[in-house]
């Protein structure tokens, strides 16, 4: 954006998936989206500032597939 700040955006769409016993099942903790939006600042001193947040599509916490996490933001 200048010569002291940067913006950042970052997709990744993931299609993999567990194999052998369970296949055919998400793996646990990674979303089939993820959204990242940042940003950076250097106000001078050898200082640098940044941010980012994050938006995931809905996963799953076991590999079961049994314990849904939510999609959402997250700071």
């Amino acid at each position: 954006a200048s010569r002291s700040q940067t913006l950042s955006l970052r997709y990744l769409a993931r299609e993999g998936g567990q194999t052998g016993a369970g296949a055919g099942l998400d793996i646990p903790f990674v979303s089939r989206h993820l959204l990242q939006l940042g940003a950076q600042w250097a106000p001078g001193g050898r200082w640098l500032l940044g941010t980012s947040a994050v938006w995931r599509s809905a996963r799953f916490k076991d590999a079961a597939n049994l314990e849904p996490l939510a999609a959402g933001w997250s700071l």
